[in-house]
């Protein structure tokens, strides 16, 4: 996982929620996307928005990604944002209004996420 780029990490993700049973739009793989890189809808029909970053652990991830996601979504008729990373967000991501946060672990790609 530690040698993949970001379009990769968002095509993994795309396979991912496939797999899920989730729809899937990709909207935005790797590149400039507003935002916003898949929406995935449920069999509900509910829109969730994600963005996916593909960060070293050092780099965390920002506010102005979580503020851009979180605004980004009404864009695409979502009512949830989900922000997927192999990083953390920063001291000043965390007080926004967050989208669902899910960091993978180093060694597994865990399948435990429900939304």
């Amino acid at each position: 996982m530690d040698k993949i780029n970001g379009a990769e990490f968002e095509r993994l993700w795309s396979l991912y929620f496939r797999d899920q049973g989730y729809s899937v739009k990709e909207v935005g793989v790797g590149g400039r996307d507003g935002g916003v890189d898949l929406v995935i809808i449920d069999k509900r029909g509910e829109r969730t928005a994600v963005q996916a970053k593909c960060y070293a652990d050092q780099n965390k991830v920002q506010v102005m990604t979580v503020r851009e996601l979180v605004g980004a979504k009404r864009n695409h008729d979502c009512f949830l944002s989900l922000l997927v990373t192999t990083s953390d967000p920063t001291a000043d991501a965390k007080p926004v209004e967050r989208p669902r946060l899910y960091r993978r672990n180093k060694n597994i790609f865990n399948k435990k996420m429900s939304l």
